[in-house]
Order: C-alpha cells, then sequence, then structure tokens
C-alpha cells in the first residue's frame, strides 16, 4: 500500500459512530501520517487524550512499536522468529487507567478502521492490545518469552461457534510468576462462550470488544483474563502475564 495521509473516525474504545473529516489534531480521531508495507504512523486523539503511534517492521519477523503519550515514550519490540517480546519503558514508568484507555480504544480504531491485513497493522494491534490491557501500575514485566509448541491453548473452534469452558482467575494482583500457568487460581467458572452466545460473545477473544472475527486469537489464558476483569476490580496482573504471549503471538481463528 503506498504511503497516504488519511483522517479516520475514533472508536471510543469499542465502537465506530460516523464522523465527518478531521481537520485539526486537536479533534477526536484517528490520522495516518504513514501506511505502507512497511511502516504504520500517526495519531489517536480521544476523550482521554492523545498517543502517537509508529510501527516499523524493521526485518523479517521484526517489529518495532513505540507509543508516546503526555511526554513519556513506551513500546515493544516483537521478534517473531524467537517469539519474544522486549517491552521498552523508562525505569519508573507506570501505565494509568487513561493510558489503558486510549491505547485500548488505539487498537479497536486499527483493527476496525485500518484491518489487520498488513503485519505492521496486525502487530500494531496486538501490542497496542497487550499494553493496553496491562493492569494499572509499574510494568509486572520487561520481556515475554514464548513456547509457540506449548504457550498457549487456542479455542478457535468453540468462539467460532459456541461452547463451555473452565475459565480461571483470582484478581490477587500477585500471582505472576516466572513461567506460564504455575498461578493458584481461585475461581473457576464453567461458562458458555463464543461468537453466537447472547451473555458472554467477547469472553476468551485476546484483543477488545467483539469485531474482527476472521482475524482474531481467542485462547485460554486469555478467557481468564477476561473473566478476572469482569469479576475484579483489579488485580489481574497473573492474569495478563499468562496471557501475554498469546496477545503477541497466539495465531489467528478463522471464523
Amino acid at each position: 500500500m503506498r504511503a497516504q495521509l488519511t483522517t479516520l473516525c475514533l472508536v471510543l474504545a469499542f465502537g465506530c459512530a460516523a464522523a465527518g473529516p478531521t481537520e485539526t489534531p486537536n479533534e477526536l480521531g484517528l490520522t495516518l501520517t504513514t501506511f505502507d508495507d512497511g511502516r504504520l504512523e500517526g495519531t489517536l486523539v480521544t476523550s482521554a487524550g492523545a498517543v502517537d503511534f509508529t510501527a516499523i517492521e524493521v526485518d523479517d519477523g521484526l517489529f518495532d512499536i513505540e507509543l508516546q503519550r503526555e511526554g513519556r515514550t513506551f513500546g515493544s519490540v516483537v521478534n517473531w522468529n524467537d517469539y519474544e517480546v522486549d517491552l521498552q519503558a523508562a525505569e519508573d514508568f507506570a501505565i494509568t487507567q487513561d493510558d489503558r484507555f486510549v491505547i485500548t480504544a488505539l487498537a479497536s480504531t486499527i483493527e476496525e478502521e485500518v484491518g489487520k491485513d498488513s503485519p505492521v497493522a496486525d502487530n500494531l494491534f496486538r501490542q497496542a492490545t497487550l499494553w493496553g490491557s496491562h493492569p494499572a501500575g509499574e510494568l509486572i514485566t520487561r520481556h515475554i518469552e514464548a513456547d509457540p509448541e506449548r504457550g498457549w491453548t487456542t479455542l478457535c473452534y468453540a468462539a467460532c461457534t459456541s461452547g463451555y469452558r473452565n475459565f480461571y482467575h483470582s484478581g490477587t494482583g500477585n500471582d505472576h510468576g516466572h513461567t506460564h500457568g504455575s498461578h493458584s487460581w481461585s475461581m473457576r467458572e464453567y461458562i458458555k462462550f463464543g461468537r453466537y452466545d447472547s451473555h458472554n460473545p467477547c469472553n476468551s477473544r485476546c484483543g477488545p470488544g467483539c469485531t474482527g472475527w476472521y482475524s482474531s486469537a481467542w485462547t485460554q489464558d486469555c478467557g481468564n483474563h477476561d473473566r478476572c476483569e469482569h469479576a475484579h476490580t483489579g488485580g489481574c496482573g497473573g492474569e495478563w502475564w499468562s496471557a501475554s504471549d498469546d496477545f503477541s503471538f497466539a495465531g489467528n481463528c478463522r471464523c
């Protein structure tokens, strides 16, 4: 895709309303300044503030995602060759609730208004989802390493239709450790979920909202994180830690 300058409608967290062209950077909306095969950059302005973003494919399978908010720069270096992510931020960096809102809105907007066919857009969506779902506070980790053979349990079949599954969570905030899946969950819920379920249609989707059925990852750990966010007011650090490799690398279902 050739480079372009485009202003798009804003998805305020989870939906998109029709809007006219954005004329200034101070108005709500998404402005793309560059979008080609190897680079995607622009600005999203929301009611809770703005975020500047740059996603670059610096080499085959290697992506640099940079976010800037309120004078702070942070982001991810994603290596699909080794299935590793390094989170980049200042030593004293902490995520706020406004950060979570704005970055989650960025993920939704990229998916609904740009799409994820481009690798740079897909990786921007994945890392915006990762940062936007991080619990408020200091970073839980600065390095994510995935095992593509055992790192996640894909729930594509049930998600694309409907099914039942046990989901586990605690909401204690202190159960993240050195290995994924080594937690002691205090709650177990056996629920129906999936694309056609009216009560839990989004549960287990590794991303905000329910859009993007054709190109979304749906996993056990993302489902555990979703249920934690639904059931508790905070303390989902362990669930986020377990789902962090799913957000970054789990394969997309094809519903």
